[in-house]
């Protein structure tokens, strides 16, 4: 019994870890292609707003994004009534460009 609880615990640590590793890589794809669209769009600047279900702006509800093409950055800043605010910033590679280009 000791030995199937340890397989199976194992067996568990491995596939939630594979998880991280799948959303690293579709996250940084899904990234590299809205820069791409960012890029050949010419935007430079996206603000979102959200509403709830009854047709209302949410209040303190704010996403910014801000594509910088020299730098190759995009900055996305994230604030809510409930959460601080929060700062991704995304670095393009060439390599990783490239890559996503085929």
């Amino acid at each position: 019994m000791k030995i199937f609880l340890t397989s199976a615990i194992l067996c568990l640590s491995f596939f939630s870890n594979a998880q991280y590793y799948y959303s690293d890589i579709i996250g940084t794809k899904e990234t590299a292609a809205i820069l791409r669209l960012y890029q050949q769009n010419k935007v430079s600047r996206v603000v979102l707003n959200s509403f709830d279900a009854d047709g209302m702006k949410s209040e303190g509800f704010y996403v910014d994004q801000v594509f910088s093409p020299s730098a190759q950055t995009l900055k996305t800043t994230t604030r809510s009534g409930v959460a601080n605010e929060s700062i991704l910033s995304f670095y393009l590679s060439i390599t990783v460009f490239w890559e996503n280009r085929f």
